[in-house]
């Protein structure tokens, strides 16, 4: 059975960790997926557990390097915390006095002279093998997986630098009987620990920043909850409540769980869950979400969903899932970082051969700063952090608007859609149809006695009342609902038989034996019932009005024919404005006849429709428009018979308020029925791409100047090598850079 977990990692620093961790993994028996997020410090894994289990892939982890944080209680995991910043801001601490002492005193040369080394000495080992250490543990233990890491880099740009300065100490006498120069580097080897030290702790403080938008979900869950309990009210922990209970909520309280009032009355604030601003008015047999606050009025509720169940638990884990995902530009990124390490040990030992033999006096000094720049100049940091800092913000910022992105390929596919597809019933509308106008057949009454209904002497209008009102129910379609609540005023008991919902068409059910329909005139043609030529024209001129027929015909006899309206969605007007303006065709598909279809378009400036399309039918047109468009098609839908079209777009958006079948299809729910959140998405979609790629580039760039600078390119013409220690800060300066430009997403202002 597969079985997916998020596992915690402490010390994930570049892409090249990344693909330690990876490979590792996947070479377990049983594994499957393996997606790994260094911004978010998170391992997503998928597995058989009949093959392997939990512990056995935390401690491969452990095995290569890195750390699992154990989440036993919320408690512990605080504590956790707290300790690993404090044991980091120690040795921070410590390597920063250390390396201030080296440096003021290598450039004022008091040092030096002080003991022949040995205080340099006494300063800097502390800071090599004690604030050091994690660098040498992981890298030893990624190169018994035969993977080179970042920390190889500095362990080896460090170790020549100390290895060097330390030998120039303890063999000074005897490297000076032969005339070899001695000079002290430690004040680099410490630079560079320090610098890498701080770049990794103010990574840490922006990367929690980042990924601000998990904690503030996580924070709104509700801890205490009032349940009836022994005929008395009771607060109890959240965890107590169990599907069933009847709850109590205060006016200023957050709703515990997700449920049904079932007494009073509530107008609640959902703005932290949906990002609506409006608060909502909700009556018996409304739905409620947890976390979400009760405003004026008590009210009690029915517990329907508890823990990982609740709309809010759901939302922080595919926000989780989707910060961990990876864009497809990732892909191309991970490919590269795979070859970088190992091409940069190699490039350093050319560049130290190179100058060794070739180089200025003394030229084994000026090979070893040579190499030791280039190691440290070149970790990938930069490279690994560039696309997922930039997925966390993006995606954090979308769920704080009430989008919510289930994957990063989504995120990059949405700044890319040309053509918009969107169902017309309850996503162009509200999805609530009225009745607007109702037409029973003059001298049915003579109808049902020749075909020889009964209605216990009841009036045939009536009877044709109960019909429709007993057949709606078995449809979940807009227009059942609405009619099932028109002629819910019916007095008249009756049963059907044999009643099924036919999709995109109505019902057909038995009455005392007669065959009963109602639905679409494509129902009516489907079976032979036939329209007078008087109620054609009258239908006809409904379609004008943006009204949808439905028929009812009982023993192939047309009997009634109501006229049903359902309003369009307040904005939107205003989002296929705004997706005009960015030249992205809007196409409308809707199973009402041409001339309602086209009122409808008309109205909201929509050039582009098919009418009369069935809901099976729904998916072969997204198919068909994706053939025939360029670029990338979504689609925009809100119900259980749209979710086969929104898996076959590019990109499939649900509305929240639709279905659960629906939501789980597409790539992007609307927490909120807003159409205006679509040009949201699209922008934001463009504007986080943009910051990857600015990121990518100064991450390459950065590379790809420095690296040659390091390798000491510029010193024939201009007599300038790069000094390790600002190859050391200029490498944490690099990782820094793409997370605080990552962070701006936070703050750009987005239509």
């Amino acid at each position: 059975m597969s079985k997916s977990m998020e596992i915690a990692v402490a010390d994930m620093h570049c892409a090249s960790c990344v693909i330690s961790i990876q490979e590792a993994l996947m070479r377990l028996p049983g594994m499957s997926e393996v997606e790994v997020n260094i911004a978010s410090g998170t391992v997503l894994v998928s597995y058989d557990e009949a093959v392997l289990t939990l512990p056995e892939i935390k401690k491969r982890i452990n095995d290569i390097g890195y750390k699992v944080i154990e989440h036993t209680s919320e408690h512990h995991e605080h504590e956790h915390g707290a300790a690993h910043d404090m044991s980091a801001i120690i040795k921070l601490g410590v390597s920063i006095a250390s390396t201030i002492i080296l440096v003021v005193g290598s450039m004022t040369g008091w040092l030096p002279t002080f003991a022949h080394g040995w205080l340099q000495l006494i300063i800097a080992t502390p800071v090599q093998w004690w604030a050091g250490f994690e660098f040498y543990r992981r890298a030893w233990q990624a190169l018994k997986y035969g993977r080179a890491t970042m920390d190889t880099l500095i362990v080896l740009g460090t170790s020549m630098a100390y290895g060097y300065s330390a030998g120039a100490v303890l063999f000074r006498e005897y490297l000076s009987s032969y005339a070899i120069e001695t000079h002290l580097y430690f004040e680099v080897s410490s630079a560079i620990i320090t610098f890498v030290l701080l770049g990794n702790y103010l990574e840490m403080l922006a990367r929690q920043r980042a990924s601000g938008a998990i904690e503030q979900l996580m924070n709104l869950q509700p801890q205490q909850a009032v349940v009836w309990h022994n005929n008395a009210w009771k607060q109890v922990s959240i965890d107590q409540v169990h599907v069933g209970d009847r709850l109590l909520v205060h006016p200023g309280q957050q709703i515990p769980v997700d449920g049904i009032i079932i007494n009073g009355a509530a107008v609640i604030d959902e703005s932290m869950v949906t990002g609506e601003s409006v608060p909502v008015t909700k009556e018996v047999g409304d739905l409620v979400i947890g976390a979400t606050i009760n405003s004026v009025t008590s009210f009690e509720m029915e517990a329907q969903k508890i823990g990982s169940e609740t709309m809010l638990a759901r939302i922080i884990e595919l926000v989780k899932r989707a910060q961990a995902s990876k864009p497809p530009i990732q892909k191309l990124v991970d490919i590269i970082s795979g070859y970088f390490v190992p091409a940069v040990v190699i490039l350093a030992l050319l560049s130290g051969i190179i100058w060794f033999f070739w180089g200025p006096e003394p030229a084994y000094l000026h090979a070893l700063t040579i190499m030791v720049a280039v190691l440290i100049i070149a970790c990938p940091c930069a490279l690994g952090l560039a696309t997922p800092i930039a997925v966390i913000v993006g995606v954090g910022r979308a769920a704080a608007q009430g989008i919510l992105v289930k994957d990063a390929r989504a995120l990059e596919l949405a700044g890319k859609i040309s053509t918009v597809v969107m169902d017309k019933t309850g996503t162009l509308t509200q999805g609530k149809q009225q009745v607007q106008q109702v037409v029973i057949i003059e001298g049915i009454d003579h109808v049902f006695k020749k075909i020889g209904i009964m209605a216990a002497d009841a009036e045939a209008s009536a009877l044709v009342r109960a019909i429709i009102h007993n057949a709606s129910e078995y449809s979940l379609h807009p227009a059942s609902r609405a009619l099932v609540e028109y002629f819910s005023s019916s007095d008249i008991k009756i049963e059907l038989q044999q009643a099924e919902a036919i999709a995109g068409m109505g019902t057909k059910a038995l009455y005392q034996g007669f065959t009963v329909l109602i639905g679409s005139q494509q129902l009516m043609e489907q079976e032979s019932v036939a329209l007078a030529p008087g109620v054609v024209a009258e239908v006809e001129d409904w379609a004008t009005q943006a009204m949808t027929p439905v028929f009812v015909a009982v023993h192939n006899t047309l009997v009634a024919y109501a006229g049903l309206a359902d309003k369009v969605r307040d904005d939107a007007h205003e989002a296929v404005l705004e997706l005009d303006k960015r030249r992205i065709a809007v196409i409308m598909l809707t199973g009402d006849n041409q001339t309602t279809a086209k009122v409808v378009a008309d109205s909201l400036g929509i050039k582009h429709f098919f009418a009369r399309v069935l809901p099976q039918d729904k998916e072969s047109m997204v198919r068909s428009i994706k053939q025939k468009q360029s670029g990338v098609v979504a689609m925009v839908g809100d119900g259980i018979n749209d979710a086969p079209a929104l898996a076959a777009a590019d990109i499939g958006i649900a509305i929240v308020g639709g279905t659960d079948i629906a939501i789980e299809a597409a790539s992007i729910a609307l927490m909120r029925p807003s159409l205006t959140l679509i040009p949201f998405l699209i922008t934001l979609s463009r504007v986080t791409m943009r910051v990857v790629w600015q990121n990518l580039g100064w991450a390459f760039v950065y590379n790809v100047v420095l690296i040659p600078v390091a390798m000491g390119a510029l010193y024939p013409w201009f007599g300038i090598t790069l000094n390790p220690m600002l190859a050391g800060a200029a490498m944490a300066f690099s990782s820094l850079s793409v997370v605080l430009n990552a962070i701006r997403l936070r703050s750009i202002k987005i239509r």
